[in-house]
């Protein structure tokens, strides 16, 4: 039989007990402000059900640089710090919304998650038309083009989130000049709207359960509870329906 140890703590994205993959933020339940700790850096910012995981937020008609910061929420503009940016490489789709719903769009070109972790405009120049153009897809009410004609500066990306230069048909979130456009012939977002960055990494599962002191074993276990012999079994459901892999092992300490 199996000795039971303890009863090991799951990361749930709360202070105390913070997040250590980034796709563990695919376990929320509820839209909110969650934490972080990866590769050495602890941050908060809000996160979507879904996985979704705030990188900037930014409100019309305030302006100027994006604030950096290691705690977000979805009422202040900001944009996460460059160590923080620097731990979201293990996401694979990105995603930029309105909150008015006339955008809501994702790409999953991993070139965009590359300027992300380095702290670099999405789309400054036409050389990045190849990570952009029909490379985001979802919703587009007012047809915003991810296409740059001739624009050739690249700011930081709490300066210059999208600039679809020479294009007037393209989209322009420019926090540097105070601009918030899905479309530049369209004009600015309403007073009050904002625009939401967001990255995506794959599903990491978190299960809280024993931990077990002797050798695993590919027959069947059982377990020891209240001087009963208990058939051993393991279960893990995702809540977006992704498939989970996951191992019973030894370990000598709750980690």
């Amino acid at each position: 039989m199996f000795g039971l140890n303890t009863i090991t703590k799951a990361q749930n994205g709360s202070v105390g007990q913070p997040f250590t993959s980034l796709g563990q933020a695919q376990n929320v339940a509820s839209d909110g402000v969650y934490y972080f700790s990866l590769s050495g850096t602890t941050f908060s910012t809000y996160v979507r059900v879904g996985g979704w995981v705030q990188v900037a937020i930014d409100f019309r008609p305030n302006g100027g640089n994006l604030p950096q910061s290691n705690a977000l929420n979805n009422t202040v503009r900001g944009i996460l710090t460059p160590a923080a940016l620097s731990t979201l490489g293990s996401a694979t789709v990105t995603r930029v919304l309105t909150s008015n719903g006339q955008l809501d769009v994702q790409n999953t070109r991993p070139g965009i998650i590359t300027r992300i972790v380095n702290n670099q405009t999405l789309l400054a120049t036409p050389a990045d038309n190849t990570d952009n153009n029909t490379n985001w897809t979802g919703t587009n009410t007012v047809a915003g083009q991810f296409i740059n004609y001739g624009n050739t500066t690249a700011y930081g990306l709490n300066q210059n989130i999208f600039h679809a230069g020479n294009n007037g048909d393209g989209i322009h979130w420019i926090p540097y000049f105070t601009l918030h456009m899905i479309n530049n012939n369209v004009g600015q977002i309403p007073n009050g709207a904002y625009f939401q960055l967001m990255v995506r990494a794959p599903m990491v599962a978190v299960v809280s359960g024993p931990v077990i002191n002797t050798q695993p074993s590919t027959s069947a276990q059982s377990v020891c509870l209240n001087a009963a012999i208990n058939a051993l079994s393991v279960s893990a459901t995702s809540p977006n329906g992704s498939a989970i892999t996951y191992q019973w092992y030894s370990n000598a300490s709750a980690s």
